[in-house]
This record gives C-alpha cells, structure tokens and sequence, in this order.
C-alpha cells in the first residue's frame, strides 16, 4: 500500500471531533467515558492543538463534570447516572403486560 497518504495535523478526529474523551474511574471502582468539548477556538495546525488537547489543565470544567458524575452515579446498572437509569426505567417494555402485547402483535403478524 503506500500512495499519498495526508499528513493528519489535528490527530485522530481533528476533522470530525468536536471535544476531548476522558476516562474517569470513581473511588468505588465505577468507569466512565465522557466528553468535554475542547477550549480552543480553532483546531488549527498552525497551532499546537495535537499536543494541547490532551492536556487535562485546559479543561477548567474538569472538575465539574467528574462532581457531577459522582453525585448522579447509579448502582442500578453498572457504570451508570441518574439520566440513563431514568430513560431505561421509562423506555422499556415490562416483562408482564409489554410482553404479553408483543407476543400478540407478532402471532397475529405470522398469522396466515
């Protein structure tokens, strides 16, 4: 293979990625991946942005978003907050009456 390959100047994403990934792991053993949207104006290659993004001082609501994470983390699911808990409770269909209308709805579909 070979060819011209472009010389990507942003990194990976520098195109397409709007903010920064971080990995955070509580006291209690929980992981989480969030994103934080990068404090830059541009992502420029004239400027040092490759090696700036990754450096977790430029991201003064760093602090926040793992507080916030602390304080809305759930043991419902594993790794889990509040929200996503909220939205599986009030988006799932039951065991009982959702199931016994799904087996309805797919015997009166295979039906001849």
């Amino acid at each position: 293979m070979g060819g011209n390959i472009p010389k990507s100047y942003g990194g990976f994403g520098a195109n397409n990625y709007y903010g920064q990934s971080f990995i955070y792991r509580t006291a209690t053993g929980g992981v989480y991946v969030f994103d934080l949207p990068y404090p830059f104006l541009s992502k420029d290659s004239s400027s040092n942005f490759r090696h700036e993004k990754s450096e977790p001082h430029r991201y003064p609501q760093l602090g926040s978003a793992v507080a916030l994470i602390d304080h809305y983390r759930s043991d419902e699911y594993e790794n889990a907050v509040v929200p996503i808990v909220l939205a599986h409770k009030f988006t799932a269909i039951s065991a009982g009456p959702g199931g016994a209308m799904i087996d309805s709805l797919v015997a009166s579909a295979l039906a001849p």
